[in-house]
């Protein structure tokens, strides 16, 4: 199976994202889900986002969702824009007859649902551009790296190690300065959309929960913001609640297990819930002047 790749234009230039990555981030849930609503205003609750279908046929089978509490069982969808399934005649293939959810990228015109709806297309359809924790260009690096020109994590290891010592540690260095800046420049994004303090108290949490519970450290960030967590502190048991639906806590090792992280930015809080602005304090008390651009 081919995914289409899309070029867009971010803050920093053109980049190109594969529909692999969309239907990525669907798949892991790696969306604010708590602020989700579809086109017509329904809320939304992803039960199970479905079976990854590598070959012909919908993105994802057998989904559960519900819908304004309703449960829905059937397939989903995943494109760049709600014109793609016009484009792709997809309701003149039977294999479409079970999706009950189109995931796109983009908002869709009004003229492009009101020709789908003439398909006789009764299915919710949901915008994903102001629910993704990142910037696009983010998930597309981010997938780039973990399937690096398409070597697996022992091929790489081989390949390096194939490598008189000099030149891997000059490989090492200069793959590591690419991807120090690329979090520099995704980090300024994020302080764009979000502003100083709430790009920290994102980003603090996330990092707190590493790569196998970051979903659920961001879906508590969604759910407190940092000015309603300095209004009333949320409890342990609380915010352990939010997060559950998305804690992995088996193969974790004990001292990254979310309750501890959780307890331990609590604990930082308490003490200084305005701990963004004292960084920032920090930095010119240290007389820093920043990362190199």
């Amino acid at each position: 199976m081919e995914w289409e790749v899309g070029e867009f234009q971010g803050l920093y230039g053109s980049f190109q994202v594969s529909e692999r990555v969309l239907q990525k981030i669907w798949l892991r849930g790696d969306l604010n889900l708590v602020q989700a609503v579809t086109l017509d205003g329904n809320s939304i609750e992803v039960l199970f986002p479905g079976d990854w279908n590598r070959l012909e046929g919908p993105d994802f089978k057998n989904a559960r969702l519900r819908l304004n509490g309703d449960l829905l069982e059937g397939d989903v969808e995943v494109h760049f824009r709600a014109e793609d399934w016009l484009k792709h005649q997809h309701s003149r293939n039977r294999a479409y007859d079970r999706v009950i959810l189109h995931v796109v990228l983009f908002p869709p015109e009004k003229r492009i649902l009101e020709m789908m709806a003439k398909e006789g297309k009764g299915f919710a359809t949901l915008v994903l551009l102001d629910l993704l924790w990142h910037d696009l260009e983010e998930y597309a690096s981010d997938d780039a790296l973990l399937d690096l020109c398409g070597y697996t994590e022992f091929e790489l290891v081989e390949f390096l190690l194939s490598k008189p010592l000099s030149e891997r540690r000059l490989l090492l260095l200069k793959g590591a300065r690419r991807r120090w800046m690329d979090k520099i420049r995704f980090s300024k994004i994020r302080v764009f959309r979000l502003g100083w303090e709430e790009a920290s108290h994102q980003s603090a949490l996330e990092v707190m929960g590493f790569r196998r519970n970051r979903i659920g450290m961001l879906t508590i960030a969604s759910h407190y913001p940092l000015a309603k967590w300095r209004e009333k502190s949320p409890t342990l048991e609380e915010l352990l609640r939010i997060g559950e639906a998305c804690w992995k806590k088996q193969g974790s090792r004990p001292a990254n297990q979310p309750i501890h992280r959780l307890r331990q930015y609590l604990k930082w809080m308490d003490q200084d819930s305005s701990w963004p602005t004292t960084l920032l304090k920090l930095e010119k008390d240290l007389l820093l002047t920043g990362c190199e651009e």
